[in-house]
């Protein structure tokens, strides 16, 4: 340990506040218990600390530890009324006394000639100044009256034909604000028991704040002051003003609105304190100073700090070079691959702070072979090496989990259901046949982990075709993303040809008449009348009329297919014995370039089809 300016300012720190302690522990009641107690935890447990420390029993380090934690909090519960009181006294030092006057010294004279009056009336009084600590929860629960303090209005507020004469009366500075209060009755068990509510209340409400009370005994006219938990009973009539003007901070000869007087008094009391530090208590200062260096010794040797630090994972294949600080490099043989390892992990370095210096520059490289499943901090070759004591953990308390995989090949032939194409957003007037798209190549290979490989099924991302996307559309398509998430990716770029072509509409039905053909004009001729039905058509067309064509080019188009179209059945190939024949048609074979003449525009992908809506087989009536 090194004796620089900051751990003697350390050591002078903590020598102060055990001091203010150990002052502390001496002014409150119960004081022999408070100190015992005190001391058995700060030397008796510190000093089993230091034998469990040496001897390096560390279950029994661990016990104290964990109980500590606990003693602090029943200490707070236990002495919860002590501690408030040492808290509220902080007001009641000299120096800040300037800071917390509020009443004038003729609201107070107007105060003690009323105690004084009612005294030897033997009338009963409760009187709160209240100071700094607002008391206006206890102002609600009485009656607000916002006067002007005077011996009069007090001296009757607690006559005995008064409503409000039980309770208390609370002054804020030169106001009477509210009569008929009910103070908490103070918990201090040492009192007497043959102390009245009154007094109990006026001691109460010292404890909870920083307020000053004053009360009048209704059996024997003594006057009493409280304040900070402290009852000064009996006081002489001659003496209430002094010593209340001395508990409100205003001292005989002090004037509240002279500046002058408040800056010597301010003066004085900070050269009696600066006096008191060198010359008052020098022993137990001096044991205050020798415990507390004890103390930060035995911490500095048994304090650990921590670090928390990620290191970058980066696979390698071969032998390394150096690893960079904050570089963890995991070295693989030819073939195989890391899976589930994160890209970053955590680990915290615990050490003195000397050790912890060098965490910044540290790196690691760890070798692994096939079929290891984790990566133990001793496998880890530190860069550079981690000294005695310094010691690194995992984060999350577990070795790093990993495995080491085979990375394999193998060969695929693509079919057109590996891709799905979204076409919501194509040109109405187009349509696309995913089922005929092509791929190039349309033999592949994927390489990835081995247990990826067996049983793939593979897929492509989704194509989205849109309003520009007409006729052969050329795309290069990716893997789709699980599989990529697997670590596979295809070796060949592969691109998919989309034919999109005009979207087929109806045009309209024509009706032709049926007629009856024989293959052989030398056989005789048939005896079957000709049908009475005809047969109905429906025709479609792909690209035949415009976005803004009118009716008339369907027209057009129908009347192309009556003139040319031709219904008819083959008799002869009807069966002996038979009378039903099959409707078969012709005539549309050429129809482009008979079209074209009709017709002001044919693209080149347009198309024309006809199908038959009535019944295909009809029945024949034979001559008689």
């Amino acid at each position: 340990m090194t004796f620089d300016s900051a751990t003697l300012l350390q050591v002078l720190i903590l020598s102060i506040g055990i001091y203010l302690l150990l002052a502390f522990l001496r002014s409150t009641r119960g004081s022999g218990l408070v100190r015992g107690l005190g001391l058995m935890l700060i030397v008796g447990v510190y000093g089993l600390w230091g034998i469990a420390d040496a001897l390096e029993w560390f279950e029994l380090k661990l016990v104290i530890q964990g109980f500590l934690g606990f003693v602090f909090v029943i200490l707070a519960i236990v002495f919860q009324p002590e501690l408030r009181r040492g808290i509220v006294s902080l007001g009641e030092n000299p120096l800040l006394s300037r800071l917390l006057r509020r009443q004038h010294k003729d609201v107070v004279a107007e105060v003690v000639h009323a105690a004084i009056s009612m005294a030897m009336k033997k009338q009963g009084a409760l009187i709160a100044f209240e100071r700094k600590t607002p008391l206006d929860a206890y102002i609600e629960g009485g009656v607000r009256l916002d006067a002007e303090a005077n011996r009069y209005l007090l001296d009757s507020l607690f006559h005995h034909g008064n409503v409000l004469h039980d309770g208390a009366v609370i002054v804020r500075g030169d106001r009477v604000v509210a009569a008929s209060c009910l103070f908490p009755l103070t918990e201090n068990l040492e009192i007497s028991k043959s102390t009245g509510t009154r007094h109990r209340a006026a001691l109460g409400l010292t404890e909870e704040t920083d307020a000053i009370t004053l009360t009048v005994s209704e059996e024997t006219g003594r006057i009493s002051i409280f304040g900070a938990g402290r009852m000064d009973r009996g006081v002489a009539r001659k003496n209430v003003e002094a010593v209340l003007q001395q508990r409100l901070g205003m001292a005989d000869g002090d004037d509240p609105e002279d500046e002058s007087s408040e800056t010597e008094v301010e003066r004085r009391g900070v050269g009696r304190f600066l006096k008191s530090v060198f010359t008052q208590h020098l022993g137990q200062k001096f044991g205050a100073l020798v415990l507390a260096a004890l103390v930060f010794y035995g911490a500095h040797q048994d304090l650990r700090f921590s670090w928390d630090k990620e290191l970058r994972v980066q696979p390698s294949v071969g032998e390394p070079g150096a690893a960079r600080p904050g570089e963890l490099i995991v070295v693989l043989e030819s073939g195989w691959k890391l899976e589930g390892m994160p890209e970053t992990c955590s680990l915290r370095f615990e050490g003195t702070r000397d050790q912890l210096d060098v965490i910044a520059q540290v790196g690691g490289i760890v070798r692994v072979s096939a079929g290891q499943q984790k990566i133990t901090l001793q496998n880890i070759e530190w860069v550079p090496p981690l000294g005695p004591g310094l010691d690194p953990f995992w984060r999350d308390g577990r070795d790093l989990a990993m495995e080491v995989i085979g990375i394999g090949k193998i060969e695929v032939k693509l079919q057109p259901d590996m891709v799905e194409v979204v076409t919501g957003d194509l040109d109405p007037n187009y349509e696309a046949f995913a089922d005929q798209l092509r791929f190039h190549p349309d033999l592949v290979h994927v390489r990835g982990p081995q247990r990826a490989l067996e049983g793939l099924e593979l897929r492509f991302e989704d194509v989205v075709l849109g309003l520009g996307d007409t006729y052969d559309v050329d795309r290069t398509v990716a893997l789709a993303r699980d599989l990529t998430d697997l670590e596979l990716e295809i070796v060949e770029q592969v691109s998919v040809t989309f034919p999109v072509v005009l979207r087929e509409e109806v045009i309209g039905k024509v009706r032709l008449p049926i007629s009856l053909l024989q293959h052989d004009a030398s056989v005789e001729p048939h005896d079957f009348l000709p049908p009475g039905d005809a047969a109905e058509f429906e025709v479609y067309g792909r690209g035949l009329i415009p976005g803004d064509g009118t009716e008339e080019d369907r027209i057009r188009i129908k009347n192309f297919v009556q003139d040319n179209l031709r219904a008819f059945i083959w008799v002869d190939d009807i069966p002996p014995n038979s009378t039903t024949g099959t409707v078969t048609y012709h005539g549309l074979d050429d129809w482009r370039d008979k079209l074209a003449e009709r017709l002001d525009e044919l693209p080149a992908a347009a198309n024309l089809r006809v199908r038959l809506v009535t019944a295909q087989k009809i029945v024949l009536t034979r001559r008689q």
